[in-house]
């Protein structure tokens, strides 16, 4: 069963890399059809400031409700900006893929591990059934939000759409969105 960590950004901090996208799936070839052969995931690391998340979205969603969707901006990208226009030709591909929203998820590695405490974490969304296992860690020690999913035989990969409904909420509220 799926649970998702909602981490505060501003808590992040010396990141290793940034990506604009999931750098595992280009390693395994997913995003080949956007891509020169040629290039690399070297050729896509952005600069490792905090502040790098905010200018990618808005440059090529505008803003965090059209990151968060997935609606890519309409812009105009020089030709010789080979690494730009690939990026944009993926994240505004809207035909059967062999990969997932991950495509335009902005990936931050660190060195160090980011411990799980009331200063970074916002929000837990969990199946129901865990919530009483978990419910001290969450609302005591963390003091995030919490949000849970009935527990149902399907897929984990099927509980998806719930928990972004779940994270899309929570935005709202907060006026992320």
């Amino acid at each position: 069963m799926p649970v998702s960590i909602v981490l505060d950004p501003e808590t992040i901090n010396d990141p290793k890399r940034i990506a604009p996208f999931d750098t595992g799936a280009l390693s395994d070839g997913l995003f080949d059809r956007h891509l020169h052969p040629g290039m690399s995931r070297e050729d896509f690391l952005l600069e490792t400031s905090m502040d790098m998340p905010a200018r990618l979205v808005k440059k090529f969603f505008e803003s965090n409700r059209g990151y968060f969707y997935g609606s890519p901006a309409i812009i105009e990208i020089p030709t010789t900006e080979f690494e730009a226009v690939s990026y944009h030709n993926l994240i505004k591909d809207s035909s059967s893929a062999p990969y997932d929203d991950r495509a335009s998820a902005i990936e931050i590695q660190t060195e160090c591990p980011i411990d799980l405490t009331k200063e970074n974490v916002i929000l837990v969304v969990l199946p129901g059934t865990f919530l009483d296992k978990y419910r001290d860690v969450i609302s005591d020690d963390w003091q995030a939000d919490v949000r849970t999913y009935p527990s149902h035989r399907f897929k984990p990969n099927e509980f998806i759409s719930v928990i972004y409904q779940s994270i899309e909420d929570f935005y709202r509220e907060k006026r992320y969105l």
